[in-house]
């Protein structure tokens, strides 16, 4: 199992409906013992042509295709998006302003990201 503190905000914003995805990094074994016990479980939970990715490499890209998609559904234009993220009209995004913008944008970053 996993054991970590849960956000609070994550469990008011699960979703009611729709598609609920949510990434893990595992082993292959670990992917493959999981999809066996729950087609055993649940038949055809797994649609053969979807793929979970082993590792962790692939996570950044994920996380950048999800940012890129949740600022072009909010934001007219890439400067739309930089303008809200630039919170002291500086010029710049530092650290705090990124990672505040994400947030309320919906993206968590882990503080070593």
């Amino acid at each position: 199992g996993i054991d970590f503190a849960m956000p609070a905000a994550w469990v008011i914003e699960v979703p009611k409906k729709g598609l609920y995805t949510t990434f893990y990094c595992r082993e292959k074994a670990t992917i493959d013992s999981v999809k066996v016990a729950a087609q055993h479980m649940h038949p055809n939970s797994f649609s053969p042509d979807v793929e979970q990715p082993v590792g962790t490499e692939w996570v950044e890209a994920a996380k950048s295709r999800e940012i890129k998609r949740k600022m072009q559904e909010i934001f007219p234009t890439p400067q739309a998006g930089f303008k809200m993220l630039d919170r002291d009209g500086g010029g710049s995004v530092d650290r705090k302003e990124m990672a505040v913008g994400l947030f309320k944008l919906g993206v968590w970053l882990h503080p070593s990201e």
